[in-house]
């Protein structure tokens, strides 16, 4: 099961990128509905990694 988080972490980021990677304007910087994706995408990957933390340790 080692290999299991590094893989959510992994993938998770990379879902993160494929969902906010249109969401930019002229000057390729983040508009303020893709900084949203961003923020909600990686509270998330937190839930989802500190609830497998939390539940593999039981």
């Amino acid at each position: 099961m080692q290999w299991f988080f590094p893989c959510i972490f992994l993938f998770g980021f990379l879902a993160i990128y494929l969902l906010i990677r249109k969401d930019t304007n002229k000057n390729n910087s983040l508009t303020k509905k893709g900084v949203f994706k961003l923020i909600v995408s990686m509270v998330v990957v937190f839930i989802l990694v500190t609830t497998f933390v939390v539940l593999s340790n039981n």
